[in-house]
């Protein structure tokens, strides 16, 4: 019988440990049905096909770089008919493990189900992207009639200070002008 001491079962059992953290991380994202990388050269919204593997729900985990020289605040999501069916049925999912996620924190969303093309919008004013910098989004949307449809996706950016600036200056000169001809 051969004698181990108690620092190799430490050693071991460290292995082991890493070897099952090592083996969970590189089978979690397994579990995406889609799983979409993109570029952001400018603001033009982008498409994703989602081809429905009869399921029912799905996942949609999509990295975005921004290269737009722009900073986002918000980041938007639309589904859309590619007429291949009905699209009536296909939602977002919210709560719990349903998501929808984001790595920037804190976020907000909001979620519109209640006409063809259902949308959301994540809010993340607190953690900004600015441009060089990746983003993750995890949706999940719920397909019971196992249509094949189209998701588009878009960031938004920051409004400059100055051009926010010259909105409120001329808001207020056409107020001003507004009253001195009442007067």
């Amino acid at each position: 019988m051969m004698n181990i001491g108690k620092y190799n079962y430490l050693t071991l059992g460290i292995l082991i440990f890493s070897l099952g953290l090592f083996a969970f991380g590189t089978a979690a994202p397994a579990q995406a049905d889609e799983t979409w990388t993109y570029t952001f050269n400018d603001l033009n919204p982008e498409e994703g096909i989602y081809y429905n593997n009869g399921t029912g729900n799905g996942w949609v985990f999509l990295t975005v770089m921004n290269n737009t020289g722009s900073t986002w605040s918000d980041f938007h999501f639309e589904i859309f008919d590619i007429g291949m069916g009905s699209i009536t049925n296909v939602d977002f999912l919210s709560g719990g493990a349903n998501g929808p996620f984001t790595s920037q924190n804190p976020f907000t969303y909001t979620i519109d189900n209640t006409s063809v093309g259902a949308k959301l919008d994540f809010y993340f004013t607190g953690d900004l992207i600015p441009n060089g910098d990746l983003a993750t989004f995890n949706v999940n949307i719920g397909n019971p009639d196992n249509s094949t449809y189209g998701v588009i996706y878009r960031p938004t950016v920051v409004p400059e200070p100055v051009s926010s600036m010259l909105f409120v200056i001329g808001a207020v000169a056409l107020g001003a002008r507004r009253y001195w001809k009442k007067r």
